[in-house]
């Protein structure tokens, strides 16, 4: 998968919104020209951005700020989700966050249902760059080894 070490949680899942939704959670720049119509009202706030919590993976490692973004932007993530179940780039991106703050149980779902879109996809070069991500999960979870022999098959 595409992510560099070192690489800032917030910075990944912000970078990836923009790309899919555009800055700020509007339309894109051509979305709004195309459709003037539905160009959205300016908000105040933006998105809701809810606490940090007060201790665990996100706190320790230092990539919530006080003001939740990165929480807010994996909130986003999973909406997106809820409109678009086989966004690649979203399920990339919880996946990766979440392995990021250290949370695998919640990264590996979206690492399974990644890689189940690809094969049905057919993208078999990503499909192979996926392979060493969930041989992670698959060493005691039957599930997990199912989904990586099949990535294998298709490789």
């Amino acid at each position: 998968m595409p992510t560099t070490s070192g690489d800032c949680a917030f910075e990944s899942v912000r970078g990836a919104f923009n790309t899919q939704v555009g800055p700020g959670g509007r339309m894109n720049e051509a979305e709004e020209s195309a459709h003037p119509e539905k160009k959205p009202e300016p908000k105040a706030s933006g998105f809701q951005k809810p606490p940090c919590p007060p201790r665990g993976p996100a706190t320790s490692s230092g990539l919530c700020d006080g003001d939740g973004h990165v929480w807010s932007a994996i909130r986003a993530f999973e909406q997106i989700l809820d409109a678009i179940p086989n966004d690649r780039a979203s399920l990339e991106a919880l996946s990766n966050t979440y392995e990021q703050i250290g949370d695998l149980a919640k990264a590996k779902p979206y690492m399974l249902r990644l890689a189940n879109v690809l094969m049905e996809e057919g993208d078999v070069e990503e499909t192979r760059a996926l392979i060493p991500h969930v041989t992670k999960y698959a060493t005691d979870d039957p599930t997990a080894q199912k989904v990586l022999s099949r990535m294998k098959e298709l490789c």
